[in-house]
């Protein structure tokens, strides 16, 4: 498996993607950081100048529309590279069964996915403290953890993304599904029951953190985790008999 695995680092470096994706993950930060300086004082007066004004228009980017587009690119990206490139022959050489090679996809998918997200978390909180915000302990962490646990949310895309890509041999496919319905997802705010609809996952939990709904934490939560599993499960049945020749 760790063969595996820094096979997909190597696959990844050499495609700039990593760094892309930061890029793009990063860029509405910057944008919003420079608001929040520019207009300080305007803020300020509005009673808006604080973590949590800042963590609900980092949402708007994150929770509600780039939060599912940047993790569903990199998971995409992942099998469609391999079809491109038509290397799953040379995968399938190896000592390690195409179930493996699959969990190696997810698992170091959602590692990068994870790892843009601690970094922008990370940076927040930095900035955060320069803008002036309150810098006791507990309001940082209660304030930051609303974008950083939403954030980490959108692992569960990386499944559906791959049985998209490999029932489809597309990248268009599911590139174009996750726009869609990262779009209707602005319908199901506020919506208790948004949780159902795997898109709106993230925001739901962003919302619940802000007290805006009144859900069961566990929810959403059993939600993503269904949805997680289930095309997992689609991925590898699917994958597992896929005609790599074709």
């Amino acid at each position: 498996m760790y063969k595996l695995l820094k096979n997909e680092h190597i696959k990844f470096r050499n495609s700039y993607i990593n760094y892309l994706s930061l890029l793009a993950m990063l860029l509405p930060l910057a944008l919003s950081l420079t608001v929040w300086y520019l207009r300080r004082d305007s803020f300020s007066v509005r009673g808006m100048y604080n973590w949590s004004g800042l963590i609900n228009s980092l949402q708007l980017f994150y929770s509600l529309f780039l939060g599912a587009i940047i993790p569903s690119f990199i998971a995409v990206f992942s099998v469609y590279y391999e079809m491109q490139e038509k290397t799953f022959k040379n995968l399938l050489t190896t000592p390690y069964s195409r179930s493996q090679i699959l969990i190696a996809k997810v698992i170091y998918s959602c590692t990068v996915i994870i790892s843009i997200n601690l970094v922008i978390w990370i940076l927040t909180v930095i900035f955060g403290l320069l803008l002036g915000f309150n810098s006791s302990v507990g309001v940082v962490f209660n304030e930051t953890l609303k974008l950083l646990l939403p954030n980490l949310a959108t692992v569960l895309f990386v499944p559906i993304m791959l049985f998209l890509t490999i029932r489809f041999r597309s990248f268009l496919h599911g590139m174009l599904l996750s726009t869609i319905c990262s779009i209707l997802n602005f319908a199901l705010l506020n919506n208790e029951k948004a949780f159902l609809f795997p898109w709106s996952i993230p925001s739901n939990i962003y919302l619940l953190l802000d007290t805006r709904v009144a859900t069961n934490p566990l929810f959403p939560v059993i939600s993503a985790g269904i949805v997680f599993s289930v095309f997992l499960v689609l991925s590898l049945f699917t994958f597992r008999r896929m005609d790599v020749n074709v």
